[in-house]
């Protein structure tokens, strides 16, 4: 699953708990010209995810491929 992915992947990947922690994580990681790919199923819904970051950068675009 997940958790083995982050393992296997060493110090560039955490796992996190649920949206909140996700975004609070990657808010702290990110600078204003970083470029973030969300990728995972539908039924993740991590589309909360990209609102979260978009809201707290004051609206950068967030393009979604394919649309």
């Amino acid at each position: 699953g997940a958790a083995a992915i982050a393992t296997g992947a060493g110090d560039i990947a955490e796992v996190v708990p649920d949206v909140d922690v996700a975004i609070t994580t990657l808010s702290a990681w990110l600078s204003p010209d970083d470029v973030v790919v969300v990728k995972a199923s539908r039924g993740c819904r991590l589309e909360r995810v990209v609102e979260g970051l978009t809201s707290r950068t004051g609206g950068a675009d967030a393009s979604c491929w394919p649309s």
